[in-house]
């Protein structure tokens, strides 16, 4: 771990960052993210499109277009898009010329499992309509990163056109958060157990935690194409990705690249860390290539 992360590691824990967190994914501030569309600079084009009385903005290169990147961000199905959310997406237009739309899907608790998927399902189908000779792909960070593996597992079994590649930063792909996580408990700054419990009671609405559509590691990983994982060893999900990973690599039709964060909490990807910054390249030349 770099020093400038161990010095983020001590100010998130100084500053009860995991315990504010936590509280959000318990009360969701559901007004403030109605101002997301401000956080989109001018810098790139952006086309809005409305579908089923919800946003979704592509952002475009100024260059040649080196692949359409369909991003569903984070934040326990209840948060939504973060500054840091953004920043990533801009950096994958200035820095990889890849074309990036933002969905913005409906959120807990008002919106369920069955509201949710459905948004991401239809909002994937308009965009490849939309951009018929866009090389896809997907990418999504904790719960964007289970939403991300859920659509890709259905289209997989309704044989429709699978996305190129698929990023999955940190995912939540086990919702059973009722099980032993020491010592990651304990390490992780970013995330609360309990507060992910009551995240997950929020939004997954009839079915059982162990259900694929919640827990997308019970999904089968199977002919799933070229997949990138990336990993916090410090997060409180990483026994679940190391398990993920695993069962990737035995899986037929599916190829995996792994990057790991040593000793870094749940989705350092997005912090200005060094070991970020090489990541995030690495990330959008895969994405690109």
């Amino acid at each position: 771990m770099s020093i400038t992360a161990s010095m983020f590691k001590l100010l998130m824990l100084l500053s009860g960052f995991k315990f504010w967190l936590g509280l959000a994914f318990k009360h969701p501030p559901q007004r403030l993210f109605t101002h997301w569309p401000k956080l989109l600079s001018s810098r790139w084009p952006v086309v809005w499109h409305e579908l089923e009385g919800r946003k979704i903005a592509t952002l475009d290169p100024h260059g040649k277009c080196a692949g359409h990147v369909i991003y569903l961000h984070g934040g326990g199905y209840a948060l939504g898009f973060l500054p840091m959310f953004i920043r990533f997406a801009r950096r994958l237009v200035s820095e990889h010329n890849l074309r990036v739309s933002l969905l913005d899907y409906p959120l807990a608790p008002k919106a369920g499992v069955d509201e949710v998927q459905a948004f991401v399902a239809a909002a994937y189908a308009n965009l490849r309509h939309r951009y018929p000779d866009d090389r896809f792909s997907l990418c999504g960070d904790s719960a964007g990163g289970a939403l991300a593996l859920v659509l890709l597992q259905q289209l997989r079994d309704i044989g429709e056109d699978m996305p190129a590649k698929t990023v999955l930063i940190s995912p939540w792909v086990d919702a059973d958060m009722q099980r032993d996580f020491d010592p990651w408990c304990r390490q992780e700054v970013v995330l609360q157990q309990a507060a992910l419990v009551a995240a997950i009671d929020q939004y997954r609405r009839h079915l059982p935690v162990e259900h694929p559509r919640i827990s997308p590691i019970n999904g089968g990983l199977q002919g799933l194409g070229e997949v990138a994982l990336v990993a916090g060893g410090g997060e409180l999900f990483y026994p679940d990705l190391c398990r993920l990973k695993r069962e990737l690599t035995a899986s037929d039709g599916t190829s995996l690249l792994w990057f790991e964060g040593t000793g870094l909490w749940h989705d350092w990807l997005y912090f200005p860390l060094p070991e970020a910054r090489v990541t995030r390249r690495d990330i959008g030349r895969w994405l690109a290539s």
